[in-house]
């Protein structure tokens, strides 16, 4: 996908330096790993009209904070600053079962949409692409757009 390690490494360090110049912290080298429970626990939130609140916390905590998404002490801290019930969350994550469902079922609508990477993008039901993409190319779709 980025080719060589270098490569990689490169990509992400114009990614911090970038988001450094618009004032927003970026932290490179965060533990990566499973992020299995972050998503359980976002189907939970979505359950509460709160998803949209919960993933920001979840990417202000791994991006800006280099707390891992897998532990649950930091995604119930997230949980909380999302205005949800961090004793919920807690109990929630504890059941190894529980959004498992959910979170297949995304699974499976991302297969039969062919996404293959995030973020991935549609224009009116179209798939664009995944990754990273210029401003230009949203800019010509939105403005070819019927």
């Amino acid at each position: 996908m980025f080719g060589s390690e270098r490569a990689a490494i490169g990509k992400l360090e114009h990614i911090q330096s970038s988001a450094q110049a618009d004032g927003l912290p970026f932290v490179l080298g965060q533990k990566a790993g499973n992020s299995l429970d972050a998503h359980r626990l976002l189907a939970w939130a979505r359950s509460q009209g709160k998803e949209s609140a919960l993933l920001e916390e979840i990417y202000k905590m791994y991006n800006c904070e280099a707390k891992w998404v897998g532990d649950h002490e930091a995604l119930v801290e997230a949980a909380g600053h999302a205005g949800l019930d961090a004793d919920a969350a807690k109990n929630f994550l504890v059941d190894e079962s529980a959004g498992i469902d959910e979170v297949k079922a995304g699974l499976e609508r991302s297969r039969r949409l062919a996404v293959q990477g995030v973020p991935a993008f549609f224009v009116n039901d179209q798939f664009i692409g995944s990754g990273a993409q210029p401003s230009e190319v949203f800019t010509s779709l939105f403005q070819n757009a019927q």
